[in-house]
C-alpha cells in the first residue's frame, strides 16, 4: 500500500527549485498526488502531497536537504482521515478586497466568514507598491447551502465601510482540474 506524506518547501527563491524536487521525487519513484507553489516576494513556499511506494523518513528529507542546502524542508505521514477527499463545492465565492494597508485587514475579513460558516479554499495578499501602500486580497471560499450569493454582500456591505476598503464578492461555478 502506498503511504501519503505531505512535504512543505520554504526558502529563497532561485531558478531551479522545482525541477530539482521533482528529479529527486522522479528518481525514488514518488508520485505527485497535488501541489501548490508560490513565490512571496523573494521567498519559495510549495507544498506537496506524495504517494510512495517506500516509507520516507529523516534519510529522504536529508537527501534533498544535501541538494538544496539553503531550503527547509518538513515532511509529515498523513493519516486515514487526512487522506480522506473533500467534498468539490458547488458554488464559490469569490473575494476581492482592496484598500489602504493596516493591520487586521485579513483578520476583521476571515473572522467574518468563519462566524458565517464559510470555508476558505484559497487566499492570496500582496501590498501593491502604490502611493499610499494598498492592500489586495483575493479569497476564494465554499458558499454553504442555504446561503446565498445576495446575503453574503448584505453581511460584507457594513465590513466594507468600517474597514474603508473596496470589497468585491461574486459567485462561480467550481471548476475541477
Amino acid at each position: 500500500m502506498k503511504k501519503i506524506y505531505a512535504l512543505t518547501v520554504l526558502g529563497p527563491d532561485r531558478v531551479g527549485i522545482v525541477s530539482k524536487i521533482t528529479s529527486h521525487l522522479a528518481r525514488e519513484k514518488i508520485n505527485i498526488a497535488d501541489s501548490s507553489m508560490t513565490r512571496l516576494r523573494r521567498e519559495f513556499a510549495m507544498i506537496l502531497l506524495l504517494k510512495s511506494p517506500i516509507m520516507l523518513d529523516e534519510k529522504f528529507s536529508k537527501k534533498l536537504k544535501k541538494q538544496l542546502p539553503d531550503l527547509s524542508f518538513f515532511l509529515r505521514e498523513l493519516n486515514p482521515d487526512e487522506l480522506k477527499k473533500s467534498p468539490e463545492p458547488k458554488k464559490i465565492l469569490n473575494i476581492v478586497l482592496y484598500g489602504a494597508d493596516r493591520i487586521g485587514l485579513v483578520y476583521r475579513l476571515t473572522s467574518t466568514l468563519a462566524r458565517k460558516n464559510i470555508n476558505i479554499i484559497n487566499l492570496q495578499t500582496k501590498v501593491l507598491d502604490l502611493r499610499p501602500p494598498t492592500y489586495l486580497l483575493i479569497l476564494e471560499a465554499e458558499l454553504p447551502a442555504g446561503l446565498s450569493l445576495e446575503k453574503v454582500k448584505f453581511f460584507f456591505k457594513p465590513l466594507s465601510a468600517r474597514l474603508k476598503v473596496n470589497l468585491t464578492v461574486s459567485e462561480s461555478e467550481a471548476t475541477k482540474l
